[in-house]
This record gives structure tokens, C-alpha cells and sequence, in this order.
């Protein structure tokens, strides 16, 4: 197992270097952009972020790091709260399709799940504002309170913004489980565990379900850590659409007042959190199913 997390590590380190330099060459082709050689300047960067130093930011002058940190704080139980959600959501829509497979309501789930993959997150946005925040008056439209000055306000901020991040989440995971627990009900029929079950008293539905919901989840977790970091990458439209100060808001202001080092630094932030959602997602993997250890690749 120590081996297989150092590879996994090792791994998501490079992957993140090379996406980090990627950004620094390109971002170095900014008019505004000094004339110091560019591996010296990337070398001197990237050991001040890793110190936590991402330097000033013109626009705000203000330490780059204080401004990802702030933003931070919005983005990331935003994240957070539409996994939750798309979890919640999602499982339970997938099993239901599995059990009804053929039937009508698997039809009508199908069809929900592709709409709900397809809406744009503006869109189903400003529905919900239209909905929830202008007619019933039950949650604030847009804006966001610090969770110092009120937590709960905090939060009452950000669920709106989470069902809509979490939609297109959830019916990826519809469809994820619907098909694993599918195939897995089909391989248990067909198992010796189903006459060992039945040996054991449980009747052939509790066995199928024991061991279909089991094996499903195991390719259904695979996807959590893709799709965790998807939701984090989304989340700078679902930013913009409630007025949330996250780093979405922020690579947009620093984008349009060429503040380079916001963007690096802002950037650099949003890559480390998917790349460890990855990583989390594959050691739970491996947790789960031991295989998963042995398994070649990087």
C-alpha cells in the first residue's frame, strides 16, 4: 500500500509541476510581463509559493496569498456542498433506475439525468434565483456574508449556488450507478455467493443487493475524485452567476487587469485542490479494493 500511495503522489506531483510551468510560459508571453530569464523566474516563483509566498498583487496591493486564501474559503465548501449533494442526489437515483431497470421510471430517470447533465449552470441558476429567492423569498439571490461576521448566513449563502453546481454532478452518478449496479445484480446471479447467501437464509433479493451494491460502488468511486475536481473547475460560472467571492471571481478580475501573479498563484491554487481530489479518490479506490494496488500505470 506504501508503494502505491508514494507512486500515486509522485505521480500527481508531476503532473501538477508540468501544469504549473505550462501556465508560467504562458502567462510569460503577457505584454506586461518582466524580461528576466524565465526559468530563473520560474524557479524564484514557484519556492516562494511552495513557502507560501506568491507575492503582491498590483491590483489589490495586497499579498497574493492572503487574496487565495479569502477566496479559498468561498470555493471550496462550495465544492464541498455540491458533492454532497450530488452524492446524496445521485446514489439513491441510480439505485432506483437499477431496481426499475426497463420499467418507466428508469425511463423517465434516464431522460431526467441526460437534461439535468446538459443544463447550462447559468441557466438552471437563474431559475432557482427566479424561484427560491424572488417568489419564495427562502434563500438570498446572490452575494456572500464571511463566515466570520455569520456563519449560518455563510451557509444559507451557498445553497443555492451548491444545488446548482451539484445537478449536473448528480446525474452523472445516476447514470454512473445505475449501470454499475446493473452489471454487478447480473454477475451476482451468476455467482456462487448467491447459493452460499441462500445457505446463510437470505433470500435471492437480499443476496443480489448485498452483493450488487457492493461491487457497484467500487467503479461509482472512481469517478468521485474527476468529478470533485470537475465541480471545482465549474464552480467560477456558479461564482459569477450568485456574486460569490471565490477564486473564479478573482482569475476574472486579475485577468482583466493582467495581474499575473494573481492569475499564477490563483491558478496554481485550483490545480493543487484537483490534484489532491485525484489522489483521495485513488487511495480510496485502493482502500476498497485491494486490485486496484497492483494495478500498472502511473
Amino acid at each position: 500500500m506504501i508503494g502505491f500511495v508514494l507512486k500515486r503522489v509522485a505521480g500527481l506531483a508531476i503532473t501538477l509541476l508540468l501544469a504549473i510551468l505550462v501556465v508560467f510560459l504562458v502567462l510569460d508571453f503577457l505584454p506586461d510581463a518582466d524580461t528576466a530569464p524565465v526559468w530563473q523566474r520560474f524557479a524564484g516563483w514557484l519556492g516562494g509559493a511552495l513557502l507560501g509566498d506568491f507575492g503582491t498583487s498590483a491590483m489589490a496591493n495586497a499579498p497574493v496569498g492572503a487574496l487565495i486564501a479569502e477566496r479559498m474559503a468561498v470555493t471550496l465548501p462550495l465544492a464541498v456542498a455540491a458533492m454532497l449533494l450530488a452524492v446524496a442526489i445521485g446514489l439513491p437515483l441510480g439505485v432506483l433506475a437499477a431496481w426499475k431497470r426497463g420499467a418507466p421510471a428508469d425511463r423517465v430517470l434516464h431522460g431526467a439525468t441526460l437534461i439535468a447533465a446538459g443544463v447550462p449552470g447559468f441557466w438552471f441558476g437563474m431559475l432557482l434565483v427566479l424561484l427560491v429567492s424572488a417568489q419564495l423569498r427562502w434563500l438570498p439571490s446572490g452575494g456572500f456574508v464571511p463566515w466570520g461576521q455569520n456563519p449560518a448566513g455563510a451557509a444559507a449563502s451557498l445553497i443555492l449556488p451548491a444545488f446548482t453546481l451539484a445537478l449536473p454532478g448528480a446525474a452523472i452518478l445516476a447514470r454512473a450507478m445505475r449501470d454499475a449496479m446493473v452489471d454487478a445484480m447480473v454477475d451476482a446471479k451468476a455467482a456462487d455467493f448467491i447459493r452460499t447467501a441462500q445457505i446463510k437464509g437470505l433470500s435471492l433479493r437480499q443476496a443480489i443487493w448485498k452483493r450488487g451494491l457492493r461491487n457497484a460502488l467500487l467503479p461509482v468511486l472512481a469517478i468521485t475524485g474527476p468529478l470533485f475536481a470537475l465541480l471545482i473547475a465549474t464552480s467560477i460560472v456558479v461564482e459569477n452567476v450568485f456574486y460569490l467571492p471565490g477564486l473564479g471571481r478573482l482569475i476574472l478580475a486579475a485577468v482583466a487587469e493582467r495581474d499575473a501573479l494573481v492569475i499564477r498563484g490563483t491558478l496554481l491554487a485550483l490545480m493543487a485542490s484537483m490534484s489532491c481530489a485525484l489522489l483521495m479518490a485513488d487511495l480510496l479506490g485502493a482502500w476498497a479494493d485491494p486490485r486496484l494496488r497492483t494495478r500498472s500505470g502511473p
